[in-house]
């Protein structure tokens, strides 16, 4: 980021991994007693967001260029595990919003962060980065259009992510790039840009609200360039090993299958008795579709990997520097 770039930033120490374990032992009891509620809504509960991101738990793998913590990805993942376990929703819905604020916050313009930072990092995004959409070229920016599915969390969402083809001013035919694959851009917009399709209706992870959605108004909606990446974008703007790592991926496999796989079945149960509440561990491993890649949690880090936060760290940093 260059100098000139002021956000909101309030100086303080940045939290150790310890504080984050701190602050979620103080929010677990919470999460917990809210989780039969959240699925039951579709959607995580006001008070429960508003306390995971009072604990910067929404946004602790965010550049320390925009007032997240940046922390390592491995520790990271040693809180995402402990919140999925207590409740699979929340955890997810956590993963997604510092999977999506870190790509954001490392890849686009500095006059995009000045924007999206300018109260500090304490934002949060969902959407998909997919491309279900299309995104016309025009002066100083895209016009997108599309429908998109699966913004996990997208409810409580202050800004929107949107993976689009690009296409040719026209807008009729797509661009493909010298290796011959479609061109993509991921564009960035308000929540108030957009509508829900009110489609998540679904067995388990009801409460990550999940829900399709399209533009609010209009056939298209204009994103300025500095709102924007390319997806094959050559090197992040700001940001530590998260940047060069593909940080946003490793925990989405690997800290969710790890806290749902640690829950023994028989830990989540309602007050009628021995039935698994909705979305619980019980009732999801009942799908057989679904054991295997519970199952594969673990094994999507060797044990020579995961040994500890600095050899990972180290593996990261040879990664970063190749």
């Amino acid at each position: 980021m260059s100098p000139s770039v002021q956000l909101a930033v309030k100086p303080s120490a940045t939290p150790t991994v310890a504080e984050f374990h701190a602050r979620l032992d103080a929010l677990l009891p919470l999460v917990e007693s809210r989780a039969a509620e959240a699925e039951a809504q579709g959607y995580l509960t006001d008070d429960v967001v508003a306390a995971l991101r009072k604990a910067g738990i929404y946004t602790m793998l965010f550049p320390k260029e925009v007032g997240g913590a940046e922390l390592l990805p491995y520790d990271a993942m040693t809180v995402i595990e402990r919140l999925a376990y207590a409740h699979a929703s929340a955890g997810w819905c956590v993963i997604g919003n510092n999977m999506e604020g870190t790509t954001l916050a490392i890849y686009i313009e500095d006059e995009g962060i000045k924007k999206v930072f300018a109260g500090g990092p304490d934002i949060t995004i969902a959407g998909n980065g997919v491309p279900r959409g299309f995104a016309r070229p025009v002066d100083g920016g895209y016009m997108i259009r599309g429908n998109w599915a699966y913004g996990s969390g997208i409810q409580h969402a202050e800004w929107v992510h949107s993976g689009c083809f690009v296409t040719d001013a026209s807008g009729k035919d797509m661009v493909f790039g010298p290796n011959g694959q479609p061109k993509i851009v991921v564009t960035h917009h308000p929540r108030a840009t957009i509508k829900l399709m009110g489609n998540w209706d679904v067995l388990g992870l009801r409460a990550t609200g999940s829900f399709d959605y399209t533009l609010s108004e209009g056939d298209e909606l204009f994103v300025p360039t500095h709102m924007t990446y390319d997806f094959d974008i050559d090197a992040p703007r700001r940001g530590g090993v998260q940047g060069c790592t593909g940080a946003g991926r490793l925990q989405r496999l690997g800290a969710f299958r790890l806290g749902r796989r640690c829950r023994p079945p028989h830990a989540r149960r309602t007050r009628q008795g021995d039935r698994p509440a909705p979305g619980s561990i019980r009732q999801v491993a009942r799908q057989r579709e679904l054991q295997v890649p519970v199952r594969a949690g673990r094994s999507s880090f060797p044990r020579s990997t995961c040994v500890g936060p600095r050899n990972l760290e180290g593996r990261l940093g040879d990664l970063c520097r190749r």
